[in-house]
Parts: structure tokens; C-alpha cells; sequence
């Protein structure tokens, strides 16, 4: 389970949208939550866990897309 501290909790679809928005809209916010999730995958995952979230992670801010283990691949 994920922890509050990493981020906000939404209780409806509403509020996952105010919190979608304000990662958006609001650079520090989106590095601080960034950087607290990639501490919470490597301190609370295997390594090749945190090593294949890291490597999702790069992919989405490079837009490049990810091979997945079954041979096909992640937008």
C-alpha cells in the first residue's frame, strides 16, 4: 500500500483530478512527489523492481516507449 506521505490520497474522482492537475500545473510539486515515490520504490522494492520503475519512469519523460516483458510495448 502506498503511503499518504508520497502524495495526496483522492476519495473521489473529483479530488484525483485536483491532484492529477496540480502535478500538471505545478512543477515543484510534480519534482517533490517524484522524488519521494522513486525513494519509497528503491528503499521498499527489490532492485529489479525499482530498476524496471525507474526504467518506466525515464520512458514516460523521454516519451519514448518501453518494451514489456511479453514483447510488446508501454506508451
Amino acid at each position: 500500500m502506498i503511503c499518504s506521505w508520497l502524495g495526496r490520497v483522492a476519495k473521489s474522482l473529483d479530488d484525483m483530478r485536483e491532484g492529477l492537475r496540480g502535478l500538471i500545473d505545478v512543477p515543484v510539486y510534480r519534482e517533490n512527489i517524484g522524488r519521494r515515490v522513486r525513494e519509497y520504490a528503491l528503499r521498499e522494492y527489490t532492485n529489479a523492481v525499482a530498476s524496471r520503475y525507474l526504467e518506466l519512469v525515464d520512458s514516460i519523460r523521454s516519451r519514448e516507449p518501453v518494451r514489456a516483458a511479453n514483447g510488446g510495448t508501454i506508451p
